[in-house]
Parts: C-alpha cells; structure tokens; sequence
C-alpha cells in the first residue's frame, strides 16, 4: 500500500498492527501526514501468507476534508471479533462538508480483497441534516454468517429526529431498513411522534446465524408510550413484532403498550414479558416466547390460583434462558461494550 503523504520531512511513519486473525488476517493504522502536518488515520488488512495489504475504510471526496486532505477511519471496538470469524472487519470513517465535520459514514470491508461497502442509511433527506449535510451511521452488531446491524441518526426540521436501525450484508453492502417504523405494515402513528416526525428504533440482541431483535419506540399525543419488540431476520430482513400489544389488557386507556425482551438464544429462541393494565393502572405482566416469524406463545402458569381476585393482577416474568450444557464456552461480542458469553 503506497501513499505520497505518508511521511513527513525527517522521514517519521507510524503504522501499527492491531488484530491478527484465526484466518491468516491482520488489520492495522498508518498515520497520515500532508507535509509536515497531521492528515489523520489510514486502516488496512493484510494477508500474513501473501503480505498483500490493502487500504480498506472510506476515503473518496466525501471523506476527505477540503483543506488540508485529512481522512480518519476507525475499526469499530472489537471488530476484530468478525475479523477472526469470517473475514470481514467493520467501522467508520469521518465525513466533511468543505471544511467542516459532517458526521461519520460506516463500512464493512472484506480482508481478503479490501473492498469496502458503505453501509447504512444515508441516501435521503430524513438520514441529512438540512443544516450542514450532517450524516451519521454505525454498525453495531455482527454474526457469522456475514450480516451486520447498526443504526443511522435522522432528522427532522427541528434537528434529530430518533435513530433508524437496519442490517446489511457484508458481502455486498446491500442495506434493509428493520424495526418498527412508518412504513408498510406500521403505518399508523404508533411509531412516530407528532412533534418533529421522531421514529427511533435499536438492536438489542443478536445469534450468530443472523437473527436480531430489538425494540421500536412508541408514541402518543403527549410523548413516549412504551416500547414494541420485534425480531428480524438477517438475509431478509422481514421484521416481525413479539410479545402482546392488543387489546384493552396489554393497551392502557393512554395508549401505552410495553413489550421487555429478556433473552434470545442461540437457536434464535426470544423470551420476554408484555405489560398487563386496568385502565391506567399496572395489572402485573405475561411472559412469552417467540421464534422467527412464528405468534408469541404465552409462558408461566395461569389460572384462579395465579390471579388475584380483587383487580385481576397476575404477573409471569423469565429468569434465564439456558444453552445446550453439551456446548463449550466462549465469549462473543454483541454490541456497543458487551461482551456475551455463550456455549458451543
């Protein structure tokens, strides 16, 4: 990998490996220099084999500020988790309009070959704000089989307007907007506050063969009305809501609705409770269980002896959901700071 400016008159480079990789796969920084100046941060893969190495991150025009050709990419924390399972490492690089910071854009870029896929949301006025053309995306969440979630920030008139999430495929950054937002299906005004248009959805959890779940804001005339629950599937991104919000027990006369994911397992198993109300007031909980696509299946024991009498409270709640004991353990990185241990 050759740049021009990658040394300054006495002759300094800096270049620093980070991560090598269960498949022969290194990544690692070189400092930029524009002359004698700072230029930012430059990341490449290497293969250990071939000592072929190749520039990966984003670093065309957008990426690049006007005027001193500064460009800084970052590989996301423990992103060398992917790079060690499946070849491929993910981060962001800093965007700027002129002169001025502009947000970050994310990448996945294959090790091998060092090709780079933006990823993301970004191609429309709701992921720009009108003020500056600030964009910003990251990805936050990674499996096995090459799919990668993360969110990016919208905008409304009024500034930020919530956070939209989605999953891409590694291999060929093609990116499906996921959660529960003002489209299709979830069209009403559930999913989008009044005031300023808000809609914000996240990842929460995540297996290693691509299913992802998570939570999707809700809204009513006043503000923040609970939260809905969906699991989504990686290669199709079909997004479908779990747990119980219908009806007058799981609604309050407010609208509020509260669906708690508690566990997802690694076969893709996801166990939560929905909230319970009698009128405004709490009326206990039901845990549930849902897979794929498939209706929440209630969990927990029911009946006069689990009920009390006097306002119909009963409240069912999941403790643990356990792994197959057969399985060996490890610890995979699921997001944001967390580091989850698992069986296999």
């Amino acid at each position: 990998m050759k740049e021009q400016s990658s040394s300054i008159p006495n002759g300094w480079q800096n270049s620093e490996v980070r991560v090598a990789a269960e498949r022969d796969y290194v990544w690692g920084e070189t400092l930029r220099y524009n002359g004698a100046q700072d230029a930012g941060v430059a990341v490449w893969t290497a293969n250990a084999a071939t000592v072929e190495t190749n520039r990966v991150g984003l670093y065309s025009a957008e990426f690049t500020r006007s005027h001193d050709n500064y460009q800084k990419s970052e590989v996301a924390y423990l992103s060398g988790w992917s790079l060690r399972m499946s070849d491929y490492l993910y981060g962001t690089s800093a965007r700027y309009v002129g002169a001025s910071d502009a947000g970050s854009g994310a990448w996945i870029a294959n090790a091998a070959t060092g090709v780079t896929h933006r990823v993301g949301l970004y191609s429309s006025t709701e992921f720009t704000h009108a003020e500056g053309g600030i964009q910003s995306s990251e990805v936050t969440h990674a499996t096995l089989k090459g799919y990668y979630a993360g969110y990016s920030q919208r905008y409304g008139s009024t500034g930020e307007a919530g956070r939209a999430v989605w999953i891409a495929d590694g291999g060929s950054g093609v990116t499906t907007r996921v959660g529960l937002y003002r489209v299709g299906l979830y069209s009403a005004s559930e999913f989008t506050y009044s005031e300023g248009g808000v809609q914000s959805s996240e990842v929460t959890h995540v297996t290693l063969d691509g299913q992802f779940a998570g939570y999707s804001q809700r809204y009513n005339s006043v503000g923040e009305a609970g939260r809905a629950a969906w699991i989504a599937d990686g290669e199709s991104g079909l997004t479908t809501r779990v747990g119980f919000y219908n009806g007058a027990e799981f609604v309050s006369t407010s609208g509020v609705a509260d669906t708690e994911i508690m566990e997802m397992t690694m076969d893709g198993y996801l166990f939560g409770y929905s909230n319970r109300y009698q009128g405004e007031q709490d009326a206990g909980r039901v845990a549930w269980m849902a897979k794929g696509g498939a209706d929440s299946v209630e969990l927990g024991l029911v009946g006069d002896a689990y009920q009390r009498l006097s306002d119909g409270y009963r409240a069912s709640s999941i403790s643990w959901a356990s792994f197959d004991p057969s399985y060996h353990t490890h610890w995979v990185y699921f997001g944001g700071n967390k580091s989850v241990q698992w069986e296999r």
